[in-house]
């Protein structure tokens, strides 16, 4: 274990500031914030320095406001290096959602840093990335740590890659695994539906109005998220299915009509979306007539090499695993050689929110204190990760 572990900090959104703050509140005197950048704005701190002035909790909001230094990757990495050594650690944790800093990652595991990081792009985007990754993290010994991509702070990721490591062979994944999209269904299609039902373009804009989706809801409603976290849990399952180019590789259902795809501004989507309600109240309608609530699902079949989202055929009965979260909960159903058809390991739990998010990057972060090997096997070799 290292005596001290430097933490550079990528990104101040709502997660990353969330990142901050509870990494302060674990009062370790072994990690410590040397460094927090923002898109356009960036404030350092030289532990080697006596006269640097040190990152604090009660400031670094102010600082990094009032900071006139930009951002740079190259010098960001340069200043790092001169700190990772045998005896102090080095970890970068990207808080933002940018492909061009995921790309980044070969580059700082070539420079000694692990990496943290609840940021989809680099997992989910091409299969080269995803591969030199891996080639350069396991040649370091560095960690990656991916868990808050995939669930927040539910043990998804966590639970197939020990049942990968266990030798056990994952044949399909089954679940709900977008905390927006199911927040909406959850709502929009409730176990009990009552006469006073929300209609589905209301249902959304209610999801946008407390923050539960982007800016413009076509984004979340063509399946993108979902597509990306199949597409990280394929490639933990082994090199079973081809996804070369990532999510744009995964059979995805958009629920946004054809007449809508182009529009770029969420109040204008919105505004039109109801246009199209009586389609989706006669979806739900015949849904609860068969005793039946719908769900927008993602599957991962080994067997079939299959990676899809999918509504229309996903219809549920009521006792169904799928039909029973509420809220924004997640629950994903992993069907194994082992276990059977009849009898999958299920995961459920809470799936969007900064909170639950950070804590699984800090629960990442403190693995680099001491991480665990994992053995991902693999038909050709076992190799410790």
């Amino acid at each position: 274990m290292p005596s001290q572990l430097f933490v550079a900090i990528v990104g101040v959104g709502l997660v990353g500031s969330e990142v901050i703050n509870e990494i302060f509140l674990l009062e370790s005197t072994i990690i410590r914030i040397v460094s927090i950048s923002s898109s356009s704005k960036w404030i350092y701190e030289d532990p080697t320095s006596h006269s640097s002035q040190t990152i604090t909790q009660a400031a670094w909001k102010e600082r990094l406001k009032t900071s006139t230094v930009k951002p740079d990757p190259d010098e960001l990495c340069r200043r790092l290096s001169a700190l990772a050594s045998g005896e102090t650690g080095v970890v970068i944790v990207d808080n933002t959602s940018s492909s061009d800093i995921a790309a980044l990652y070969p580059q700082w595991l070539r420079s000694g840093f692990h990496v943290v990081t609840p940021n989809k792009r680099a997992f989910a985007g091409p299969q080269s990335l995803w591969d030199e990754i891996k080639t350069v993290s396991e040649a370091k010994g560095l960690f990656v740590g991916k868990s808050a991509t995939v669930g927040a702070g539910s043990p998804v990721i966590e639970t197939a890659e020990k049942l990968v490591a266990a030798g056990e062979q994952i044949t399909h994944i089954h679940g709900v695994i977008s905390g927006t999209i199911s927040q909406i269904f959850n709502t929009f299609s409730p176990a009990t539906l009552s006469p006073d039902s929300p209609t589905f373009s209301s249902t959304v804009r209610v999801a946008r109005e407390h923050g539960h989706t982007e800016p413009n809801p076509a984004e979340d409603l063509a399946g993108l998220d979902m597509a990306r976290k199949l597409t990280i849990l394929t490639r933990i399952c082994g090199p079973y299915i081809s996804l070369p180019d990532g999510v744009d590789s995964v059979l995805r259902k958009t629920l946004v009509p054809e007449s809508l795809r182009g529009i770029t501004d969420g109040d204008e989507f919105l505004d039109k979306l109801q246009n199209f309600d009586g389609e989706f109240d006669e979806m739900r309608k015949k849904a609860a007539e068969e005793g039946k609530v719908i769900r927008y699902v993602g599957t991962v079949d080994i067997q079939r090499k299959l990676v899809k989202t999918d509504i229309e055929t996903q219809v549920f009965d009521k006792t169904h695993p799928l039909a029973l979260p509420t809220g924004s909960y997640n629950i994903v159903l992993f069907y194994t050689e082992a276990r059977g058809k009849n009898n999958p390991l299920i995961v459920e739990g809470k799936g969007a929110g900064p909170v639950g998010t950070a804590k699984a990057v800090i629960g990442d972060l403190l693995k680099t204190l001491n991480p665990i090997p994992i053995i991902n096997r693999s038909p050709q070799k076992a190799v410790v990760i």
